[in-house]
C-alpha cells in the first residue's frame, strides 16, 4: 500500500497507517470549518474519537505524557468560574483541550515526517481549490485581494504560508516517498502566487524571515557536525549584527513603509481596538472576563466596536493581537501563563532545530517563528478549531521526544549491536 511506503526507511504499523489516513481526512475537515462551521469541527473530532476508541490505552498514554500544552488551555477552562458567560467559556475551553489531546495522539501515532506529509496532502487541495472558488475583498489601497474560502485575506495568507512551508519540508526530505515530493512541488510552485493574490502585508512581512529559518535549518542538516557548529555561530553573529543595524533604520522609516501600503501607524483602525482593550483590561486586570466571553452578541462593548469597525455580521472579530485578547479575556495571570507556554515551546523547538537540523525540525522552527511574529497583530495562538492549535503543541511534543531519545542514547553505554542510531541524534549527543 502507498501508506506503508511513504517513508523509505520502513513500513508503518497498522495503527500508524490508520492514523495517517485519518490525519489527512480530519485536517481537511478542520480546514473546512471556516465554511462548514460545526460540521467541519465535528468531523475532525469524530474521526479522532473513533481512533481513540480503537486504541484507548495507546491514546490515554499519549495524553498523560503531555503536560505543557495542557496548562494554558486548562487555565482557560478554569476561567469559567469568574467568566461573564460561563457556558461559552466552558464550551470553547473544552474545544481547545480537545485539540491538545488530539495533537498528543497524532504525535504519538505518527513520526514528524508522516504528520507533515498528511498535513501537506490536506492543505494543498483545500488552499488551491479554495482559493479558486472563494471570494474577494478590497484592501486598504483599493486593490482586490483573494480570500478563498477562509473569510479574510489574512486567514487565507496564513494557510498559504503553512502549505508552502510544509511543502518545502516534504520536498527537501529525501526520505519522503517520491510521489509525496512530486506533490510537494505543486505546493511550492503555487504558494508564492497565491500569497501575492492574498495581498496580506502582515503575512508577507513574517513569511520571509520564517522561510529563511526553514531553509537555514534544512541547509544546516546537510553539514557535518564541525561545519554545522561554525555555521550556527556565524549565523547568530550575523543575525545579531544585522538586527543592531536594521532595527533603528526600520523604526525610523516605519511610518513611510506603512503609508506606502495603505496602512496608518495604528495598522489602519486597530488603534481604536487596542485603546478600548486598555480600558477593559484596567477594569479586570488580574484574570479578565473569562475565555471567549467578550465577542458575544448582546455584550454592549462588543456591539459598540462592531459598529465602529462596520462589522455588520457581528461576529468573527477580535482585538487583532494575541496579547490584548488574552489580557481582556484572561488577564495578566493568563498572559503570563500563555507567554511562558509559548516561550517554552519556542525554546524547545529551536533547540531541536539547532541540534538536529533537518526538514521536520526546520518546519516547526519556521512555523513557531511565523506564529510568534503574527501574534502582535493576529490571534493564532489562543486555541480554537484550527491547524495552529495542532501544530504548536505538536512542535513541542516532537522536540521533547527528540530530546528524550537523545538523553536515553547518551545514558546508554556504547555498543556494537545492530540497533542503528539516527545520524541527527548522534550529532546532538556529540554536541
Amino acid at each position: 500500500m502507498f501508506s506503508s511506503t511513504i517513508v523509505r526507511n520502513g513500513a508503518l504499523s497498522q495503527r500508524s497507517r490508520v492514523a495517517f489516513w485519518i490525519s489527512i481526512v480530519s485536517v481537511v475537515s478542520l480546514l473546512m470549518t471556516v465554511r462548514l462551521g460545526t460540521i467541519g469541527a465535528a468531523g475532525f473530532v469524530g474521526l479522532w474519537c473513533l481512533y481513540i476508541l480503537a486504541w484507548p490505552k495507546f491514546a490515554a498514554d499519549a495524553m498523560l505524557r503531555t503536560f505543557l500544552p495542557w496548562i494554558f488551555a486548562s487555565f482557560a477552562l478554569v476561567s469559567m468560574v469568574w467568566s461573564v458567560a460561563p457556558d461559552v467559556t466552558m464550551r470553547n475551553a473544552v474545544e481547545w483541550l480537545a485539540m491538545v489531546g488530539i495533537a498528543a495522539v497524532m504525535v504519538a501515532a505518527l513520526p514528524a515526517r508522516q504528520l507533515l506529509a498528511s498535513c501537506m496532502l490536506a492543505l494543498i487541495p483545500i488552499v488551491i481549490v479554495g482559493g479558486a472558488l472563494g471570494g474577494q475583498q478590497f484592501t486598504e489601497t483599493g486593490e482586490v485581494a483573494t480570500v478563498g474560502i477562509f473569510g479574510s485575506k489574512n486567514n487565507f495568507a496564513l494557510h498559504i504560508s503553512e502549505m508552502f512551508f510544509v511543502s518545502v519540508a516534504v520536498l527537501a526530505d529525501s526520505r519522503q516517498h517520491r510521489v509525496l515530493r512530486l506533490i510537494a512541488l505543486l505546493g511550492v510552485a503555487a504558494g508564492p502566487a497565491l500569497l501575492w493574490r492574498a495581498k496580506s502585508i502582515g503575512a508577507l512581512a513574517v513569511f520571509l524571515p520564517s522561510l529563511l529559518v526553514l531553509c537555514t535549518v534544512i541547509g544546516l542538516g546537510c553539514l557535518q557536525l564541525r561545519a554545522r557548529r561554525l555555521a550556527i555561530a556565524g549565523i547568530l553573529t550575523f543575525g545579531l549584527a544585522a538586527a543592531v543595524v536594521v532595527a533603528p533604520i526600520a523604526m525610523n522609516v516605519k511610518g513611510e513603509l506603512l503609508t506606502s501600503v495603505g496602512k496608518s501607524e495604528d495598522l489602519t483602525g486597530r488603534g481604536l481596538l487596542w485603546q478600548r482593550a486598555d480600558m477593559l483590561i484596567a477594569q479586570r486586570p488580574l484574570a479578565g472576563i473569562g475565555y471567549a466571553a467578550f465577542w458575544l452578541q448582546g455584550n454592549p462593548e462588543a456591539e459598540a466596536l462592531w459598529r465602529a469597525e462596520h462589522i455588520t455580521g457581528r461576529g468573527g472579530f477580535h482585538f487583532h493581537s494575541f496579547y490584548y485578547e488574552t489580557l481582556v479575556e484572561l488577564g495578566y495571570a493568563g498572559l503570563a501563563i500563555g507567554m511562558a507556554t509559548l516561550a517554552a515551546t519556542c525554546l524547545a523547538v529551536w533547540t531541536w532545530a539547532a541540534k538536529m537540523p533537518g526538514p521536520e525540525s526546520g518546519f516547526f522552527a519556521a512555523i513557531v517563528l511565523f506564529l510568534f511574529l503574527r501574534s502582535f497583530v493576529e490571534l493564532d495562538l489562543l486555541g480554537g478549531f484550527g491547524l495552529n492549535a495542532l501544530l504548536v503543541p505538536a512542535g513541542w511534543l516532537y522536540a521533547r521526544s527528540a530530546r528524550r531519545r537523545i538523553t536515553s542514547f547518551v545514558s546508554r553505554p556504547q555498543s556494537t549491536g545492530s540497533g542503528a542510531i539516527e545520524p541527527g541524534i548522534a550529532s546532538w549527543s556529540a554536541a
